[in-house]
């Protein structure tokens, strides 16, 4: 019982230090010399329909483990991912998937 509450400790203090921080746009990608984003170099490494694919993978991998290791921030990056997806279709035209 003494480890399960060291350990929900630590798990606060690293969320509370991480609250200062935007979580789905860390400091590392803000400091890179580069200035896009990772999801953009995927979609012109990938093309339309392979990047479609990845985001659509990240925004699963988040919502498949978010209550096994992130909690809430794993939530928060997936609906990011699938919000970034649905600005894209929708500046596309493809209310329903059309292609």
């Amino acid at each position: 019982m003494a480890n399960r509450k060291a350990i929900q400790t630590l798990e606060e203090a690293f969320f509370d230090a991480g609250r200062e921080e935007d979580y789905t746009n860390p400091r590392h990608y803000r400091e890179d010399k580069h200035d896009h984003e990772h999801w953009d170099v995927m979609q012109e490494w990938l093309g339309e329909d392979g990047w479609i694919g990845y985001m659509v993978g990240q925004t699963t991998k988040y919502l498949a483990r978010w209550q096994f290791k992130g909690g809430v921030a794993d939530l928060r990056k997936a609906a990011t991912f699938l919000n970034k997806l649905i600005t894209v279709v929708e500046s596309k035209g493809e209310e329903h998937g059309e292609r």
